[in-house]
């Protein structure tokens, strides 16, 4: 996604689509696997709870990513604006206030600029873009980057006890014990 471009949304509908076939079911996984760690039914709210940690790392890393493409943007905008109409005419002493304009980038806000023409807000347009995917791609090699060193971390992980991975149940539910003693009760009475 750091190769994305304006001009090639058809890689960049593939990327994203291959990341979200990539990541839920990896997610998925080690939600469901944590709870084939516990000994005691009593335990499942702390698995479960544990499970839980990758939606708050989840949610730390969505602050984190949203403030760096935000900042990147927010940095960019204005000298990539001020690119775009430096040789249509555009007077100088407005390009900071078309900045704001341009990040707004809406019809009604573009009229609010003096001097400027359908030349200048297209070039204002394509500036913004120019700037949000230079933003955008900050922040997927800062997503590479968290995500080589979990990989890094994961090298180190323990594998789980090759005796969990039978075909008999690890633990005997509650609602199972009481099915197999009314089951033995049912025997006792017609015997």
């Amino acid at each position: 996604m750091a190769t994305a471009t304006g001009t090639n949304s058809a890689k960049s509908i593939i990327l994203t689509l291959f990341i979200s076939i990539c990541t839920t079911p990896t997610m998925l996984i080690g939600m469901a696997l944590i709870v084939y760690g516990i000994q005691d039914q009593n335990d499942i709210g702390v698995a479960v709870g544990l499970a839980s940690t990758s939606l708050i790392a989840g949610a730390i890393a969505t602050a984190i990513f949203s403030n760096i493409q935000t900042n990147k943007y927010t940095s960019v905008l204005t000298g990539a604006v001020a690119d775009a109409v430096r040789d249509l005419n555009f007077p100088s002493a407005n390009i900071a206030a078309f900045a704001r304009t341009a990040k707004l980038n809406t019809a009604a806000a573009f009229k609010t600029v003096p001097g400027i023409n359908p030349t200048v807000q297209a070039a204002a347009v394509a500036a913004n873009k120019r700037a949000y995917l230079q933003g955008t791609r900050l922040t997927f090699l800062v997503a590479v980057a968290f995500g080589l060193v979990g990989c890094i971390c994961a090298l180190f992980l323990v594998s789980v006890d090759g005796n969990k991975y039978t075909n008999n149940t690890v633990e005997v539910l509650e609602t199972e014990h009481k099915l197999k003693e009314e089951k033995k009760l049912e025997d006792s009475v017609s015997v």
